[in-house]
């Protein structure tokens, strides 16, 4: 027997490819799987043994992929944050506004009316209550925020781009506040109709905070 005969062989290619490949759509069915779940019944009935019973599998099958529950809450909720920012980023990059302040009143819409659906809603209370007993959520949460709040002073900063870094700010803060306290004082409505009429009231709101010349946060005289 040849010396290079006794050394251990490669794997063909292929084949490790497709073994890769299965194991990252079985994971990826876990955490649709748990993101589902965690919709429909919350953090109070999730755990990795129910999403192994749902999916037929037996609990160290799913183990072997997510060791906890935690680990599998942690993946469901990145992957549900990785959609939800790139449903956003779809959304601006699809735009064809006319101009700048078009854009903004477009982008503000397209976030109220996100706010309004079940499902966000859900996602985000739960994930706001998870965020204050584990520190790992709340920097996802962060994160996100922070990304969220940066689109909103990119769309500001070019609407009003004579506006100074600390006002701009202000007023970011101030339009994110307004659009995701309509969470907690509209009601929701799924994917039914729109009131145009309210609509268009928090849209000429939310602009005249971008738009106004002086100080967004001192009462009009």
């Amino acid at each position: 027997m040849s010396e290079s005969s006794d050394l251990p062989q490669p794997r063909p290619r292929h084949a490790s490819n497709a073994a890769t490949r299965r194991r990252n759509e079985k994971a990826e069915a876990i955490i649709v799987e748990a993101r589902r779940q965690l919709l429909e019944k919350g953090l109070s009935g999730f755990s990795v043994r129910a999403v192994a019973r749902a999916l037929d599998l037996r609990l160290f099958n799913v183990q072997h992929y997510f060791p906890s529950t935690e680990a599998l809450l942690h993946a469901a909720l990145k992957d549900a944050i990785a959609t939800f920012d790139a449903e956003i980023n779809q959304f601006l990059s699809e735009q064809h506004a006319s101009g700048p302040r078009e854009a903004l009143r477009e982008s503000c819409l397209h976030f109220l009316r996100m706010n309004k659906l079940r499902s966000v809603r859900f996602f985000f209370f739960e994930m706001a209550a998870a965020a204050q007993r584990d520190s790992s959520i709340e920097g996802m949460l962060q994160n996100l925020y922070r990304e969220y709040l940066s689109r909103i002073r990119a769309l500001v900063k070019s609407t009003n781009p004579a506006l100074a870094a600390e006002e701009l700010y202000k007023r970011v803060e101030l339009m994110a506040s307004f659009i995701e306290g309509t969470m907690l004082v509209l009601p929701s409505n799924g994917n039914e109709g729109h009131d145009s009429a309210s609509e268009e009231m928090r849209l000429d709101f939310l602009v005249e905070i971008a738009c106004r010349k002086k100080d967004a946060t001192r009462a009009p005289t």
